[in-house]
């Protein structure tokens, strides 16, 4: 997984997150389709939904009180950033910012993990085996179309969200920035070996009935310490990636027009209200 390419995505994709959830939404279905969606890989039993249900609730009254007001003061600090031409230092500072915010989550969420993930019964454990092999199994059949198709599918969801935030680029912002995208490895199809290697290993240590510390720590060096378990395979094309992906960010927020850096504070300031709106 390519962390800063997550990054950009993550800050892209903010503005439609925020604004797909009403606070209604943010309230009220968005504890749900958490539920929804653990049950989806591991088939839950009444008394496991029982207990996530009350800790999504608990999670949810924590992430609402405390965690969007650091985001809507991040976003503030983005907008003033956007304002002027992003530097290296600001890309440094969003994946910094985006980071903690992440691990916060993961800190909370993990000791649950550990006690639901401790009560799986085998058939659960070939449940989920199956959805992680239906799931890869479609991502190959995606990767299986040609890599122009691909790119082409990619860079235009790109742009999509980009022009979310900026308005509409002209002909010239566009190619540039496909010239940047085209420059990225495409390495794809290695991350979802190795993502199915891990896959086995992990369900080999649930099979194995870990002890509580045992499978915390392996979640936290898969989620919290994601970056440093790296696998050495990939490093070198890792490093490389990351720093064309910055290069590409900076080159769009360099080639915007002084209204479409408007447009990219004007909607800053709609998802900072928001956010407000949403913590209540």
């Amino acid at each position: 997984m390519q962390r800063l390419t997550l990054i950009f995505i993550a800050m892209l994709l903010l503005a439609g997150c925020i604004k797909a959830f009403s606070k209604i939404a943010y309230n009220n279905l968005l504890p749900q389709m958490i539920l929804s969606r653990i049950d989806s890989f591991f088939d839950l039993n009444s008394t496991q939904e029982k207990y996530l249900k009350s800790r999504i609730a608990a999670h949810h009254v924590w992430h609402r009180t405390t965690q969007l007001k650091l985001y809507q003061t991040d976003l503030k600090d983005l907008r003033r950033r956007f304002a002027s031409q992003l530097t290296p230092a600001d890309l440094d500072w969003l994946t910094g910012r985006l980071t903690l915010h992440r691990n916060a989550i993961f800190a909370r969420l993990i000791p649950d993990l550990v006690n639901i993930l401790q009560t799986l019964s085998e058939d659960q454990i070939n449940f989920l085996q199956k959805k992680l092999g239906k799931e890869n199994k479609e991502l190959d059949e995606k990767l299986a179309s040609p890599l122009a198709v691909r790119q082409k599918e990619e860079f235009a969801t790109i742009i999509k969200q980009v022009e979310d935030w900026t308005g509409s680029l002209s002909d010239t912002q566009k190619e540039e920035l496909r010239a940047k995208y085209a420059s990225i490895p495409a390495n794809a199809v290695d991350w979802l070996r190795y993502r199915e290697e891990q896959q086995a290993i992990w369900i080999s240590l649930l099979r194995s009935k870990p002890e509580h510390q045992k499978l915390k720590n392996d979640l936290e060096g898969r989620m919290v310490y994601q970056e440093r378990n790296v696998p050495q395979r990939f490093k070198a094309s890792f490093a490389r990636s990351m720093s064309l992906i910055r290069e590409m960010i900076l080159t769009a927020d360099r080639l915007l027009t002084p209204q479409q850096r408007q447009h990219v504070i004007g909607k800053a300031d709609e998802y900072i209200q928001l956010l407000g709106e949403l913590a209540g």
